[in-house]
């Protein structure tokens, strides 16, 4: 389902690896999915942006040691999702989270 969604977005094109539930044993909010992630891109978690519509994402994502980025069309009500997790980031179109990538790789340079 997700590839198939890739597709449709023409993101296919950029994605190396998808983890799903049937490759890991401890699922969200557990860092496994987002530690996978990570090993399959061949990075350190620290350098990894785990974005996510679900706060259980991104408390996968911050408990692997990731950035965290929280997206505005989630089925999460927005109370409910930010006393679950505070996100270093929230966007509201996902045209901004290359702003933040760019950002965060200024910084290091």
């Amino acid at each position: 389902m997700a590839l198939r969604g890739l597709k449709l977005l023409n993101l296919d094109k950029y994605i190396i690896d998808i983890i799903g539930c049937d490759q890991c044993i401890n699922h969200k909010p557990d860092p496994e999915p987002m530690l996978k992630g990570a090993a399959s891109l061949i990075l350190p978690p620290e350098e990894c942006l785990c974005v996510g519509d679900s706060p259980y994402d991104l408390l996968s994502g911050r408990a692997a040691g990731c950035k965290t980025v929280a997206v505005a069309w989630s089925l999460f009500d927005k109370s409910t999702f930010f006393s679950l997790v505070k996100p270093d980031y929230v966007i509201e179109d996902l045209a901004e989270l290359s702003k933040i990538v760019k950002a965060i790789n200024e910084k290091r340079n």
